[in-house]
């Protein structure tokens, strides 16, 4: 089949303060963006450990507004707890995580609470699970499963999908390498989840969320 990739931008720095700018983004194709990346910037705060617990800012809360107009969805990783909240509760926000894991499996500060996997799954998001040990709490593939599981339970088998990260975080499970060990991933989800469930989680999920916006 055809390759294909969605267009996004993480930290919008591409923006230069000014929101008129994500009209742009969306008409050169990009589909969704993160306000934050590993520190605090003009729009909100970064869930980054040394970066505090900022709120979004009056200008974040207009870039989101210009987002949710110009039909891009907002993805909520790296985003500090309270900017967290605060981007699921403006009017209109597609939300989503492009990567990230559940504190119900394993707390961490780049994974997400209960709360929020059900206000993104309320609002018809899905949630990539990452593939970094370090955020899964565990080397191996039982892991990533592990966090699977619990967003299952909480966001239903039509909020969640994968988020590996591969080139932005190195680190993988024991076994993998590279892309082309996900097959390892599909494995270990076939062995506790219905075929139907996984064929969601692999792409079907995420699919239907963009297609959608």
């Amino acid at each position: 089949g055809a390759l294909s990739a969605v267009l996004g931008v993480e930290g919008l720095q591409a923006l230069d303060g000014d929101a008129t700018r994500v009209a742009e983004l969306a008409r050169r194709g990009v589909r969704f963006a993160s306000p934050l990346h590993l520190a605090n910037n003009a729009l909100g705060g970064s869930s980054f450990p040394l970066m505090g617990n900022r709120g979004l800012t009056a200008h974040g809360r207009e870039v989101v507004e210009a987002m949710n107009a110009s039909g891009l969805a907002v993805d909520v990783a790296h985003a500090s707890r309270r900017t967290l909240d605060e981007l699921l509760a403006v009017p209109g926000v597609r939300p989503f995580c492009s990567h990230g894991g559940v504190d119900g499996a394993h707390r961490s500060w780049r994974n997400l609470p209960d709360h929020a996997l059900k206000a993104i799954a309320d609002a018809g998001g899905v949630v990539g699970i990452i593939l970094t040990p370090i955020y899964l709490g565990g080397t191996s593939l039982d892991a990533v499963v592990r966090h699977v599981e619990h967003a299952l339970a909480v966001m239903g088998e039509d909020g969640v999908g994968l988020g590996s990260d591969f080139d932005g975080m190195v680190p993988l499970p024991q076994g993998m390498s590279d892309v082309r060990d996900l097959r390892k991933v599909t494995a270990a989800l076939l062995k506790r989840l219905p075929t139907g469930t996984v064929e969601k989680i692999l792409g079907e999920n995420l699919r239907r969320f963009f297609r959608e916006l």
